[in-house]
Protein backbone atom coordinates (compact mmCIF):
# COMPACT_ATOMS: atom_id res chain seq x y z
CA UNK A 1 0.00 0.00 0.00
CA UNK A 2 3.07 2.61 -0.23
CA UNK A 3 3.65 5.03 -2.61
CA UNK A 4 6.33 3.82 -4.96
CA UNK A 5 7.62 7.25 -5.22
CA UNK A 6 8.49 9.87 -8.02
CA UNK A 7 11.34 10.09 -10.41
CA UNK A 8 11.43 11.94 -13.37
CA UNK A 9 12.85 10.15 -16.87
CA UNK A 10 16.28 11.27 -17.87
CA UNK A 11 17.57 13.42 -18.87
CA UNK A 12 17.26 16.14 -16.42
CA UNK A 13 17.44 19.95 -16.78
CA UNK A 14 20.09 21.88 -15.07
CA UNK A 15 17.49 22.78 -12.60
CA UNK A 16 16.66 19.23 -11.57
CA UNK A 17 20.40 18.28 -10.99
CA UNK A 18 20.43 21.01 -8.74
CA UNK A 19 17.13 19.85 -7.25
CA UNK A 20 17.28 16.60 -6.84
CA UNK A 21 20.96 16.76 -4.93
CA UNK A 22 19.52 18.12 -2.07
CA UNK A 23 15.94 16.37 -2.10
CA UNK A 24 13.87 18.31 -4.08
CA UNK A 25 12.09 16.94 -7.32
CA UNK A 26 12.41 13.27 -6.24
CA UNK A 27 10.32 11.47 -3.45
CA UNK A 28 10.90 8.12 -2.41
CA UNK A 29 8.63 5.50 0.54
CA UNK A 30 10.75 4.81 3.69
CA UNK A 31 11.22 1.06 2.47
CA UNK A 32 13.21 2.36 -0.75
CA UNK A 33 14.90 4.81 1.60
CA UNK A 34 16.44 2.27 3.48
CA UNK A 35 17.11 0.24 1.20
CA UNK A 36 19.75 2.33 -0.46
CA UNK A 37 21.41 3.02 2.72
CA UNK A 38 21.65 -1.06 2.99
CA UNK A 39 23.21 -0.69 -0.88
CA UNK A 40 25.89 1.21 0.80
CA UNK A 41 25.78 -0.71 3.90
CA UNK A 42 26.27 -4.11 1.43
CA UNK A 43 29.17 -3.07 -0.70
CA UNK A 44 27.28 -1.67 -3.38
CA UNK A 45 25.05 -4.18 -3.47
CA UNK A 46 21.16 -3.40 -4.32
CA UNK A 47 19.31 -6.74 -2.38
CA UNK A 48 15.56 -7.55 -2.90
CA UNK A 49 13.61 -6.56 0.51
CA UNK A 50 11.68 -8.94 1.56
CA UNK A 51 9.47 -9.32 5.46
CA UNK A 52 9.09 -12.88 5.89
CA UNK A 53 11.84 -14.76 7.35
CA UNK A 54 10.52 -18.61 7.00
CA UNK A 55 7.66 -20.05 5.99
CA UNK A 56 6.92 -23.61 7.71
CA UNK A 57 4.98 -26.37 6.13
CA UNK A 58 2.06 -27.00 9.04
CA UNK A 59 1.77 -31.23 7.47
CA UNK A 60 5.57 -32.02 6.72
CA UNK A 61 7.21 -29.39 9.20
CA UNK A 62 9.50 -28.48 6.20
CA UNK A 63 11.35 -24.75 6.94
CA UNK A 64 11.57 -22.79 3.81
CA UNK A 65 13.84 -19.98 4.61
CA UNK A 66 13.89 -16.33 2.76
CA UNK A 67 17.36 -15.38 1.58
CA UNK A 68 18.64 -11.97 0.09
CA UNK A 69 18.09 -11.75 -3.88
CA UNK A 70 20.38 -9.60 -5.93
CA UNK A 71 18.76 -6.81 -7.91
CA UNK A 72 22.22 -5.20 -9.06
CA UNK A 73 25.06 -3.94 -8.57
CA UNK A 74 24.39 0.01 -8.08
CA UNK A 75 27.73 1.04 -6.29
CA UNK A 76 31.27 -0.21 -6.85
CA UNK A 77 32.72 -1.77 -3.30
CA UNK A 78 35.15 0.99 -3.34
CA UNK A 79 32.57 4.16 -3.86
CA UNK A 80 30.50 2.14 -1.39
CA UNK A 81 33.38 2.00 0.95
CA UNK A 82 34.14 5.52 0.89
CA UNK A 83 30.36 6.83 1.21
CA UNK A 84 30.62 4.60 4.51
CA UNK A 85 33.02 6.53 5.59
CA UNK A 86 31.72 9.94 4.78
CA UNK A 87 28.87 9.00 6.73
CA UNK A 88 30.41 8.58 9.93
CA UNK A 89 31.39 12.45 9.86
CA UNK A 90 27.91 13.35 9.91
CA UNK A 91 27.50 11.50 14.02
CA UNK A 92 30.86 12.76 14.39
CA UNK A 93 31.28 16.07 16.71
CA UNK A 94 30.13 18.43 14.91
CA UNK A 95 28.18 16.91 12.65
CA UNK A 96 24.56 17.38 12.12
CA UNK A 97 24.22 13.46 12.93
CA UNK A 98 25.73 13.58 16.45
CA UNK A 99 22.45 12.60 18.42
CA UNK A 100 22.53 9.49 16.61
CA UNK A 101 25.92 7.93 17.93
CA UNK A 102 26.16 5.19 19.76
CA UNK A 103 28.09 4.55 23.08
CA UNK A 104 31.07 1.93 21.83
CA UNK A 105 30.44 1.91 18.13
CA UNK A 106 30.50 3.72 15.25
CA UNK A 107 27.43 5.25 13.35
CA UNK A 108 27.19 5.99 9.48
CA UNK A 109 24.00 7.67 8.59
CA UNK A 110 22.36 11.33 7.29
CA UNK A 111 19.89 13.18 8.73
CA UNK A 112 16.73 14.82 6.91
CA UNK A 113 14.37 17.75 7.22
CA UNK A 114 12.03 18.13 4.74
CA UNK A 115 9.20 20.71 3.94
CA UNK A 116 5.75 18.72 3.57
CA UNK A 117 4.07 19.54 0.22
CA UNK A 118 0.53 21.48 0.28
CA UNK A 119 -2.14 18.51 -0.59
CA UNK A 120 -4.51 21.20 -1.67
CA UNK A 121 -2.57 23.25 -4.28
CA UNK A 122 1.14 24.51 -4.84
CA UNK A 123 3.97 25.28 -2.61
CA UNK A 124 4.49 23.68 0.99
CA UNK A 125 2.85 23.59 4.37
CA UNK A 126 3.31 26.27 7.15
CA UNK A 127 4.97 24.59 9.88
CA UNK A 128 4.83 20.80 8.90
CA UNK A 129 7.71 18.97 8.45
CA UNK A 130 9.11 15.11 7.64
CA UNK A 131 11.96 14.47 10.21
CA UNK A 132 14.54 11.70 9.15
CA UNK A 133 17.46 9.90 9.80
CA UNK A 134 19.11 7.15 8.03
CA UNK A 135 22.22 5.16 9.18
CA UNK A 136 23.72 1.87 9.42
CA UNK A 137 25.48 0.46 12.59
CA UNK A 138 28.36 -0.32 13.06
CA UNK A 139 29.82 1.47 10.36
CA UNK A 140 32.42 -0.56 9.66
CA UNK A 141 31.02 -3.94 9.12
CA UNK A 142 27.49 -2.58 8.83
CA UNK A 143 24.28 -5.65 10.74
CA UNK A 144 21.93 -3.13 10.71
CA UNK A 145 19.90 -0.28 8.57
CA UNK A 146 17.32 1.56 10.44
CA UNK A 147 15.56 4.50 9.03
CA UNK A 148 13.56 6.95 11.45
CA UNK A 149 11.17 8.92 9.63
CA UNK A 150 8.72 11.32 12.12
CA UNK A 151 5.53 12.96 10.10
CA UNK A 152 4.83 15.91 11.08
CA UNK A 153 6.81 16.29 14.90
CA UNK A 154 4.38 18.48 17.54
CA UNK A 155 7.18 20.01 19.22
CA UNK A 156 8.97 23.35 18.04
CA UNK A 157 11.70 21.03 17.24
CA UNK A 158 11.83 19.80 13.82
CA UNK A 159 14.92 19.04 12.47
CA UNK A 160 15.77 15.64 11.75
CA UNK A 161 19.11 16.20 13.95
CA UNK A 162 16.95 16.72 16.74
CA UNK A 163 14.01 14.62 16.38
CA UNK A 164 14.60 11.44 14.83
CA UNK A 165 18.48 11.16 15.30
CA UNK A 166 17.67 10.35 19.09
CA UNK A 167 15.09 7.86 18.05
CA UNK A 168 18.17 6.01 16.13
CA UNK A 169 20.16 6.07 18.44
CA UNK A 170 18.27 4.66 21.44
CA UNK A 171 16.93 1.65 18.78
CA UNK A 172 20.65 0.94 17.44
CA UNK A 173 22.18 0.68 20.82
CA UNK A 174 19.20 -1.62 21.72
CA UNK A 175 19.48 -3.89 18.66
CA UNK A 176 23.59 -4.04 18.62
CA UNK A 177 23.37 -5.18 22.49
CA UNK A 178 20.98 -8.03 21.49
CA UNK A 179 22.39 -9.08 19.14
CA UNK A 180 25.33 -9.42 21.09
CA UNK A 181 27.55 -7.47 18.78
CA UNK A 182 31.08 -6.11 20.35
CA UNK A 183 31.93 -2.15 21.07
CA UNK A 184 34.47 -1.13 17.97
CA UNK A 185 35.38 2.00 20.37
CA UNK A 186 39.50 1.87 21.68
CA UNK A 187 38.82 1.95 25.64
CA UNK A 188 40.86 1.44 28.73
CA UNK A 189 38.71 -1.89 28.78
CA UNK A 190 40.20 -3.59 26.01
CA UNK A 191 43.75 -3.42 26.64
CA UNK A 192 43.60 -5.70 29.67
CA UNK A 193 42.80 -9.14 28.88
CA UNK A 194 39.13 -10.19 30.70
CA UNK A 195 40.50 -13.43 32.43
CA UNK A 196 43.37 -11.98 33.90
CA UNK A 197 41.87 -8.42 34.85
CA UNK A 198 39.07 -10.45 37.38
CA UNK A 199 42.01 -10.27 40.38
CA UNK A 200 43.48 -7.29 39.77
CA UNK A 201 42.95 -3.97 41.63
CA UNK A 202 43.71 -1.15 39.33
CA UNK A 203 44.35 2.22 41.44
CA UNK A 204 43.28 5.43 39.50
CA UNK A 205 43.91 8.96 40.04
CA UNK A 206 43.59 11.99 37.58
CA UNK A 207 46.88 12.06 36.91
CA UNK A 208 48.65 8.44 37.29
CA UNK A 209 47.40 4.63 36.52
CA UNK A 210 48.71 2.00 38.94
CA UNK A 211 48.94 -1.23 38.17
CA UNK A 212 49.59 -3.51 40.73
CA UNK A 213 50.11 -7.11 39.32
CA UNK A 214 52.73 -7.67 36.40
CA UNK A 215 50.71 -10.29 33.94
CA UNK A 216 48.25 -7.07 33.97
CA UNK A 217 51.26 -5.10 33.24
CA UNK A 218 51.94 -7.15 30.39
CA UNK A 219 49.10 -7.35 28.72
CA UNK A 220 48.54 -3.53 28.59
CA UNK A 221 52.24 -3.16 27.48
CA UNK A 222 51.28 -5.68 24.36
CA UNK A 223 48.35 -3.64 23.62
CA UNK A 224 50.23 -0.27 23.53
CA UNK A 225 52.59 -1.56 21.44
CA UNK A 226 49.68 -2.64 18.67
CA UNK A 227 48.42 1.22 19.16
CA UNK A 228 51.92 2.28 18.80
CA UNK A 229 52.38 0.36 15.55
CA UNK A 230 48.90 1.52 14.76
CA UNK A 231 49.26 4.71 15.10
CA UNK A 232 52.45 5.74 14.48
CA UNK A 233 52.49 8.92 15.73
CA UNK A 234 51.40 8.88 19.16
CA UNK A 235 54.02 9.07 21.60
CA UNK A 236 55.75 6.91 24.10
CA UNK A 237 52.73 5.24 25.68
CA UNK A 238 54.38 2.76 28.38
CA UNK A 239 52.69 1.97 31.51
CA UNK A 240 55.29 1.46 34.54
CA UNK A 241 54.62 -0.94 37.08
CA UNK A 242 55.59 -1.57 40.85
CA UNK A 243 58.82 -2.83 40.03
CA UNK A 244 60.17 -0.98 37.10
CA UNK A 245 62.52 1.32 36.83
CA UNK A 246 61.76 5.29 36.21
CA UNK A 247 59.97 5.65 32.66
CA UNK A 248 62.35 7.26 30.20
CA UNK A 249 62.53 11.03 30.35
CA UNK A 250 59.94 12.78 28.11
CA UNK A 251 57.83 9.05 28.42
CA UNK A 252 54.16 9.44 29.06
CA UNK A 253 52.84 7.32 32.19
CA UNK A 254 49.68 7.65 31.47
CA UNK A 255 47.04 6.05 28.82
CA UNK A 256 45.06 8.80 26.61
CA UNK A 257 41.68 8.75 27.40
CA UNK A 258 40.22 7.64 24.31
CA UNK A 259 36.76 6.52 26.25
CA UNK A 260 33.62 7.89 23.78
CA UNK A 261 35.73 8.76 20.82
CA UNK A 262 35.43 7.55 17.24
CA UNK A 263 38.58 6.32 15.86
CA UNK A 264 38.80 8.94 13.61
CA UNK A 265 38.85 11.15 16.72
CA UNK A 266 41.63 8.44 17.73
CA UNK A 267 43.73 8.73 14.98
CA UNK A 268 43.86 12.34 15.33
Amino acid sequence: GEAKGTLLPLPWKLHLLSNISFGHGVSVNALQMANAYAAIANGGVLNKPYIIESIRDPISGENKETAPKMIRQVLTNEDAAALRLMLTGVTAEGGTGVNAKVDGFLVGGKTGTAQKVNPSGRGYLENAYLSSFAGFIPAINPQFVIYIMVDHPKRNAYYGSQVAAPIFSRLASYAVRRAGLSPVILSERNFIDENQAKPLKVLKSKKTIKVTDQRAANSRNSAVEVAKNSFSKLPDLSVPTNDSKAPPKGALTVMPDWQNLSLREVMR
